[in-house]
């Protein structure tokens, strides 16, 4: 599972992407652009997601990797 849908998931599993969005006080057009590419985001937007998800920056900038889990970085699902 590539990080953008990764964090689509998580983000789906409690609200929509716009209440989300509205939630961490983020332009919608701005959340979108991340969960399409969340490497060319820039390091405050990605760290203002990762805390209201509650998730390790350092285990996001992993996932995607052979046989690494979010989990083993103690991310909530």
């Amino acid at each position: 599972m590539t990080k953008e849908e990764y964090l689509k998931k998580l983000i789906l599993q409690r609200w929509t992407l716009k209440d989300f969005a509205a939630k961490i006080n983020m332009p919608y057009g701005t959340l979108y652009s991340i969960l399409k590419n969340v490497d060319r985001g820039c390091m405050c937007v990605i760290v203002k997601i990762s805390c209201a998800l509650h998730i390790s920056r350092c285990g996001l900038s992993k996932c995607g990797e052979s046989g690494y889990s979010l989990l083993q970085e103690g991310g909530s699902t």
